[in-house]
């Protein structure tokens, strides 16, 4: 019995020195997993055939080796940063993995009132709102941070205002998106100076304000101007008289790369009524070789990144986007899928 007491004190000894996992070990890990992603995006912007591209798209690195770890990490240093940052990771990267699961019921649980959801909250945002809009109302409810309660709040008028789209007519959408208004607003008016992440949420909440009001199907669209590869400024209403097919791209977007053919063929097949236009994301030397080394055969407006200023009036939030602008300048079709867009592209030029 002696000897067994002995044991077991030697072993809560060695435990109660093992050293916590600190936040820069979670980092770390979080980094090597990113720096895969990274990697694989490279050989797929560098892939030579689009059966090559199709075949590295089905091939991105999976979080499901990292999550029992960081499920882990999360359960047994609760008092840690390190807890909160594999919380975050699970929640953000691993969301449709059981681990993720679990850390999304122990941020209503237990966390909804900390700080350093930021980066949680910000993904939330844009999930499913089946899944977001009761942990952001928790949020916004429970947390005493200013930061936190304003990122909740802008996150619950996204997440409404993507419930409102696609059936504008149904009394829920209105009211979700009448909701979404309402959270936007006080963004504006109670939020405006806080600043999250380095950027002013009531700035991106005016965004979606001049969204909803300027940027909808039946809306005359703004004027597009700027600089294309060479220099050359042109305008969007200078394609007045053809429905315009009006895509905003970067060569660093995945999608983007399964898409662009697709929408290529659909605009072809109307091409004596129909143009396709781009708004490019990309450095302007990155789009200068894309030119040259692949079949850039539509007119680009060179806007250098991904919130460059057309894409930041336009408030494009993922890529690609496109719209369908009639021959009068009036949006059709907004946020069209490759999938969709024939449909919108018959249905518009039947128009009167």
């Amino acid at each position: 019995m002696r000897h067994l007491l002995s044991f077991v004190l030697i072993a809560l000894a060695c435990q109660a020195q093992e050293p916590a996992v600190t936040t820069l070990d979670v980092n770390q890990l979080i980094l090597d997993f990113d720096n895969t992603i990274r990697a694989h995006s490279q050989k797929l912007i560098a892939a030579k055939s689009d059966a090559e591209r199709a075949t590295l798209s089905t091939q991105f690195p999976s979080p499901d080796k990292l999550a029992p770890t960081m499920l882990r990490i999360m359960q047994e240093h609760p008092d840690e940063t390190s807890s909160m940052t594999a919380m975050s990771w699970l929640v953000t990267r691993a969301t449709q993995l059981p681990q993720g699961q679990i850390a999304l019921q122990d941020l209503k649980d237990k966390h909804a009132a900390k700080k350093g959801l930021l980066e949680t909250i910000d993904f939330l945002s844009h999930a499913q709102p089946s899944v977001a809009e009761p942990v952001l109302r928790i949020i916004r409810e429970k947390n005493p941070n200013i930061e936190e309660k304003a990122a909740a709040t802008h996150g619950l008028g996204l997440c409404l205002f993507g419930q409102s789209e696609g059936s504008p007519s149904d009394p829920k959408s209105r009211a979700a998106l009448a909701e979404a208004v309402g959270y936007f607003t006080e963004m504006v008016t109670s939020y405006k100076d806080v600043v999250c992440r380095g950027f002013k949420l009531s700035d991106q909440a005016a965004a979606m304000l001049f969204e909803i009001e300027n940027l909808n199907p039946g809306k005359a669209c703004p004027e597009i101007e700027g600089k294309d590869s060479t220099g050359a400024v042109f305008k969007l209403s200078e394609y007045r008289g053809k429905v315009v097919v009006l895509v905003f791209w970067g060569s660093w977007c995945h999608a983007c790369h399964a898409t662009l053919d697709g929408v290529r063929t659909s605009v072809q097949a109307h091409a004596d009524k129909v143009v396709m236009l781009g708004v490019n994301t990309d450095p302007l030397e990155t789009y200068k070789q894309l030119a040259t080394t692949q079949n850039i055969s539509w007119r680009n407006w060179c806007d250098e990144y991904n919130r460059g200023p057309i894409s930041a009036v336009w408030n494009i939030r993922h890529w690609p986007t496109i719209y369908v602008i009639d021959a009068k300048g009036v949006i059709r079709g907004k946020d069209v899928s490759a999938g969709q867009l024939d449909t919108v592209l018959n249905e518009t030029l039947a128009s009167p």
